[in-house]
């Protein structure tokens, strides 16, 4: 029974911390293509004013 219960927590853990390494992985793709679509956008602007 603790056996089944440890390895349960484990794999629990397992899926939350792979789950927060994906968000942030996304987070850092959406921002990294805000920042990129916001800079095509300024030099866009900038050619005309």
């Amino acid at each position: 029974m603790s056996d089944k219960s440890s390895s349960f927590i484990v794999y629990l853990f397992l899926l939350v911390e792979h789950l927060f390494i994906l968000i942030l992985i996304s987070d850092y793709i959406l921002i990294m293509l805000i920042g990129q679509t916001s800079f095509i956008l300024f030099r866009f602007l900038k050619f005309f004013p």
